[in-house]
């Protein structure tokens, strides 16, 4: 075991060493401009921590929206992140159906899914509220919108102005509700 730790530190010092005696100089953290493309960019969903909501970043493969930060989020946590995170939603036997209707998102819930309890509708609000779709950003400003798309107010007042609304209606085999800003604890003031 100390002959293969005594290889180890061999061989790293030869290659720094070599990579010295290359010219290689050493240098710290350097910008250089906008992050790669191709890499799968993220979004935030949330789940709950000690009964807390806590928001975790996901991977999303191609472009990052609203239905894959819903669908990720009904994934639930990984199993890594089981011994340190839960969810109060409901194991779903295929995705949930998104739809952004701009003041409406809607989320059909596969047949015979139960109502969603508190917790539930905070970790989807909150989920929806921060997903790339629809364009807010950090501040609760608007982004730019992409492909087009009309942006959608945030639900927390802008300065000089009145909210509107956002709702997600959260649709199930013979139930739905109508979540509003309120279901989002971060939101309400």
């Amino acid at each position: 075991m100390r002959g293969t730790r005594i290889a180890a530190l061999l061989t790293g010092a030869a290659a720094a060493l070599m990579m010295t005696a290359c010219g290689v100089p050493p240098s710290s953290v350097v910008e250089a401009g906008e992050p790669a493309t191709g890499m799968p960019a993220g979004v935030e969903v949330y789940f709950l921590a000690g009964g807390r909501l806590v928001a975790v970043p996901r991977r999303a493969p191609g472009t990052p929206d609203l239905a894959t930060a819903v669908r990720l989020l009904f994934a639930g946590p990984t199993g890594a992140e089981s011994s340190r995170l839960t969810t109060a939603l409901p194991l779903l036997p295929r995705p949930p159906l998104v739809k952004d209707g701009g003041d409406t998102v809607v989320v059909r819930l596969p047949a015979r899914t139960d109502p969603l309890g508190t917790r539930g509708q905070q970790q989807l609000m909150c989920t929806v509220v921060h997903a790339p779709d629809p364009y807010w950003d950090r501040r609760g400003a608007l982004a730019p919108p992409a492909g087009g798309r009309k942006p959608v107010p945030p639900v927390t007042s802008p300065p000089g102005g009145a909210a509107r609304a956002l709702i997600v209606r959260v649709i199930g085999t013979d139930w739905e509700v109508d979540l509003g800003s309120g279901s989002c604890p971060f939101l309400s003031n």
